[in-house]
């Protein structure tokens, strides 16, 4: 599924409501030098990247070979891995995007309110009460229409219905909840809401330290 995600070709297995999806994706497919972006990420990163994506070519190509080193999921929807690229593993379907959203919201409050009731009535949060004022280019009418739409699209988690179950698994009602259940519960969430899910608000319980101390 990482790779559909990635290049945007979901709508083939799920159908017509996935369509959104991979339009959204393919208007963010990096369409630049490869080699060039993959050494952005380290110095020798088009070496490793690509010595990656063969590594995991190489367990495509022997699943080829013996279909039970294919994890149930392909098996439940009846697909076959396909080769991935490096512009799979680069891909934008999992980048951190999402303050486009609280982004959008902020806009849409200044150009209805004006920018100094917006910064009296919002926490900035550390930077106090910056200038958010619109851009004179920017007309703030047009903010109030659905200008994200492709991207929520191609953001959302890929939803299952029983119908993308092949009927030797099909009996089992909760097969598709099952393959449902990851990131769901994040996708979810109100852009608000996600502004204060982070990596701080996860906490190890001391008694799986050795210090018997909680960690943050």
């Amino acid at each position: 599924m990482w790779r559909m995600q990635a290049i945007g070709t979901v709508s083939e297995l799920t159908g017509e409501r996935d369509i959104q999806r991979d339009h959204g994706t393919r208007l963010f497919k990096f369409r630049q030098d490869i080699n060039e972006e993959m050494r952005h990420y380290h110095p020798r990163g088009d070496s490793i990247i690509t010595s990656y994506v063969n590594g995991v070519n190489e367990y495509i190509r022997q699943t080829s070979i013996n279909v039970n080193l294919l994890p149930i999921e392909f098996e439940i929807l009846g697909i076959r891995p396909k080769p991935w690229t490096p512009e799979v593993v680069i891909s934008r379907h999992q980048g951190l995007l999402g303050n486009i959203q609280s982004e959008l919201i902020y806009g849409r409050q200044v150009a209805k309110y004006g920018h100094e009731i917006v910064n009296e009535l919002n926490w900035f949060h550390p930077w106090g009460k910056p200038n958010i004022e619109l851009d004179s280019k920017i007309n703030g009418d047009l903010l109030s229409n659905d200008i994200l739409q492709l991207y929520e699209a191609f953001r959302r988690s890929v939803v299952f219905a029983p119908k993308h179950v092949i009927p030797k698994f099909r009996n089992n009602e909760s097969t598709s909840l099952q393959l449902n259940q990851k990131g769901v519960w994040y996708s979810e969430k109100s852009s608000i809401e996600k502004d204060f899910i982070g990596s701080n608000n996860w906490v190890i319980s001391g008694k799986r330290s050795a210090l018997e101390r909680n960690l943050v």
